[in-house]
């Protein structure tokens, strides 16, 4: 039942109130008004209250084009916290008990952190007819947790993000990954294509990326298209002040020893079928190597090389 099940946003010791939940079951819905459920801003630790959750169920036969005004659960402005959601379901999508309707991210801008990211992290199966993730939204997918999407509608892969924490997401039909980043940040995560041919095919297509940040074993064929990307977290570029890694990965606010891992400084990437790179598609793992520090032959002052077969 994924209307009725938590996800969950990070919370801050010392942080403002979160945005409450706003359930309506109606006939209808008509109008041009607001539906809130927005997180406080800044408080006197600096600290802002996540979104909270709407979800908006008919019971008539209509859908939700009469009602032209906003519903938003926004993380507070002005600091770190996790988005909201909107859910909405008509009758159809929710015909037999089988909740399949429109979930929506949405942030205040910036990157998508994994500080920022709503989790589904009760295990089981949520479908949805379209998963709508934009302004800085990150969606995060746990262990045991398997995401089905109709459709995947982002605004670009710097601002719309899935980080997948060991669950699995299941692409739509007919459809490539465009103007999203999935990212892979932790075992056991899965991609499922749809099937062509007898087999399973996930393309990354214009805009869309796909970072390999933990190993990953794709069952089938991968295409990457003109202007899509497979790529890997870029490390800390040490010889500029250090801290400049790319908001892909959940490490990036608690690196530890995770940015000179072995584990963590490498692609690796399994597919059991075919791979297509196309024209203007791209495999990068530019400037994505180790701390020079601890490079293989290290010397000071010098740019570190290694290379190898695995």
């Amino acid at each position: 039942d994924a209307s009725a099940r938590q996800f969950a946003a990070p919370a801050w010791s010392g942080n403002s109130a979160p945005g409450g939940s706003v359930w309506l079951t109606v006939g209808s819905l008509s109008g041009s008004g607001l539906i809130q459920c927005d997180g406080a801003g800044v408080n006197t630790w600096s600290v802002v209250g996540s979104g909270g959750r709407i979800a908006v169920n008919l019971t008539g036969d209509g859908d939700f084009s009469s009602f032209t005004g906003t519903m938003q659960a926004l993380p507070g402005a002005s600091g770190m916290a996790g988005c909201g959601t909107v859910y909405t379901e008509t009758k159809a999508q929710g015909a037999e008990g089988v909740h399949k309707g429109v979930l929506k991210f949405a942030g205040r801008g910036g990157h998508p952190l994994r500080y920022y990211t709503t989790e589904i992290f009760e295990p089981g199966e949520y479908e949805f007819e379209r998963i709508d993730i934009s302004n800085g939204a990150s969606l995060g997918i746990c262990s045991n947790a398997t995401v089905r999407a109709g459709t995947i509608v982002g605004d670009g892969a710097a601002t719309s993000s899935i980080s997948l924490l060991g669950g699995k997401l299941i692409l739509p039909d007919d459809e490539d990954l465009t103007n999203c980043r999935v990212s892979v940040l932790a075992d056991g995560s899965e991609i499922e294509g749809p099937t062509s041919d007898g087999k399973n095919v996930v393309t990354i297509g214009d805009g869309g990326v796909l970072v390999v940040d933990s190993p990953l074993t794709l069952a089938g064929d991968l295409h990457v298209k003109s202007g899509g990307v497979v790529k890997h977290t870029k490390n800390a570029s040490w010889n500029n002040g250090g801290s400049t890694l790319e908001p892909d990965s959940s490490r990036y606010l608690n690196t530890g020893n995770w940015v000179n891992s072995a584990r963590y400084v490498r692609m690796a990437l399994t597919v059991t079928g075919d791979m297509t790179v196309d024209a203007d598609g791209a495999v990068d793992a530019i400037e994505a190597g180790v701390n020079p520090t601890q490079a293989p032959h290290y010397e000071a002052n010098k740019g570190g090389s290694y290379g190898g077969i695995t």
